[in-house]
């Protein structure tokens, strides 16, 4: 018989053992492989199974790699290449400010003038607040103030800009310039449409001229689908879901398709403006201060433990995760572009590594990244280590020969009944998910999978169930023995 200190010793033993060995998982799982920040990008791409990715690097000004991984459209096997464009999602906002910026710049437009004085076909409906405190400044700044606006339920034909903020009744919720909120698409609709009522000009085609022509972006635009020489990745939801593109009438905030050298060029160029304007569009707003850091006009600057500044954004749509990111003084920048759900999370790991090869620093600018990351391995380690003593019990009790392989009616219910169980609450966990069940019949937006909204090693949560659950069944299956009882004897000497 085994003693109980001795009983007690392997006990803390394993759980020490399982413990190392879970902090080990957790430390593999953020190491980056390779010597060159390049080699390092690939390792953590490859950690996320995105379909396709792009992604250059600029250092003095130019461009000194450019890198495709994985596929367009994994169905066809097309590859990632040079001509391959993604949607930018949300850094179409940083290009829709830089071409206010221009405007400012002539004097066309003013940052701190009521923007109803700009807009001759739209009107914020009239509320308990002021709509003149609404500027170019407060809305590039995300303090505007007004409500927001999803791209989902258009119905052809796709409404005007006009049309669209509306029907999507805009307006202000609160004292403009008081509060940080970040707009998804409202905000810079209404940049959009002031820029087409100060140039005349269709925002789309404004653009096309004045900044993407300006930096070379070729095949930078407006497009929903491949054209001549340019083929647009397919998008891709939840684990391997190809989906179609989210149509964008608030162009403005999220419509750019482009490559991943159209990009690169726009970073240049926002490095060449930094060091030729009076950087407005680079300060740090009032009343910006929020959980992920502070905001500029259309920009958000980062400054890291060293003092030094890098400014950055990302973009998200569904299918789609992009990042830049440059150092104006060193003229050193990144861009990164991919066509998955799961590279949600992605962008800011690979502009962290970009970052500390490059300026000595990471930017650590989620805390609540951070945060969630560490609450998830908190969890699936202390069900692992639970699961892990479950199983010394386990062979501890066979080996006493205090359990036996399971009989008798009631023993063999218990055990379906466990595994069954098992199965439901499994199968709850990865329709939860690894599905769009909840947003598709809670919010009615297809394609949206839980999941991607998590740091990666959510699947590790995934894994640690699947162990204890089978431990558990096994439990099951080898119950402890039955005490014979003064009654049990009896009801053998009767029999």
């Amino acid at each position: 018989m085994i003693s109980r200190k001795k009983k007690i010793t392997m006990g803390i033993v394993l759980i020490a053992t399982v413990l190392c060995a879970c902090l080990s998982l957790v430390k593999v799982h953020n190491t980056y492989h390779g010597d060159t920040v390049e080699e390092k990008l690939n390792s953590v791409i490859q950690k996320y199974h995105v379909q396709g990715a792009s992604y250059t690097i600029i250092k003095d000004g130019k461009v000194t790699s450019s890198h495709n991984i994985g596929y367009a459209n994994v169905k066809q096997k097309k590859v990632v290449d040079d001509n391959t464009a993604f949607k930018i999602a949300s850094i179409s906002k940083t290009m829709t400010a830089y071409a206010i910026m221009q405007l400012v710049d002539q004097k066309k437009l003013d940052l701190d003038t009521p923007v109803e004085q700009y807009i001759k076909n739209w009107s914020l409906p009239k509320t308990k607040f002021d709509n003149s405190k609404v500027t170019l400044r407060t809305l590039m700044s995300h303090t505007s103030g007004i409500t927001d606006s999803s791209e989902f339920g258009y119905t052809e034909p796709l409404p005007t800009v006009v049309e669209a903020l509306t029907q999507r009744d805009i307006r202000l919720k609160r004292e403009p310039g008081t509060e940080f909120e970040y707009s998804s698409f409202s905000g810079f609709a209404i940049c959009q449409l002031i820029i087409e009522n100060v140039t005349g000009e269709k925002f789309e085609d404004y653009m096309k001229g004045h900044v993407f022509a300006k930096l070379d972006m070729k095949r930078a635009g407006y497009y929903n689908k491949s054209e001549e020489n340019i083929t647009l990745a397919t998008p891709y939801a939840g684990l391997n879901k190809p989906v179609g593109v989210t149509p964008i009438v608030m162009t403005g905030a999220g419509g750019v398709s482009a490559t991943s050298s159209d990009m690169a060029n726009f970073v240049i160029g926002m490095i060449d403006y930094y060091q030729s304007s009076n950087r407005q569009m680079f300060q740090t707003q009032k009343n910006t201060k929020s959980v992920f850091g502070t905001y500029g006009l259309g920009i958000i600057p980062h400054k890291l433990d060293n003092g030094t500044i890098v400014y950055e954004h990302n973009g998200t749509l569904t299918g789609w995760n992009a990042q830049i990111a440059f150092e104006p003084k060193s003229k050193n920048g990144m861009v990164f572009l991919c066509n998955s759900d799961k590279g949600y999370y992605l962008t800011n790991e690979v502009m962290r590594i970009w970052s500390k090869e490059v300026n000595g620093y990471g930017v650590e600018d989620k805390a609540f990244e951070n945060s969630m990351a560490n609450i998830i391995n908190a969890i699936w380690i202390t069900v692992t280590v639970v699961g892990s003593l479950l199983i010394f019990t386990l062979i501890q009790g066979l080996y006493n020969k205090k359990r036996e392989r399971v009989k008798g009616r009631k023993n063999i219910i218990k055990l379906i009944v466990s595994i069954l169980v098992s199965c439901i609450l499994l199968a709850g966990w990865y329709m939860v998910m690894y599905s769009d069940y909840i947003f598709s019949t809670r919010f009615q937006t297809p394609n949206y999978y839980p999941f991607t909204f998590f740091t990666r090693n959510i699947d590790w949560i995934g894994y640690s169930l699947i162990f204890i659950i089978i431990v558990i069944v096994v439990r099951r299956l080898y119950p402890k023995k039955l005490k014979n009882t003064g009654d049990e004897i009896n009801k053998k000497n009767r029999v």
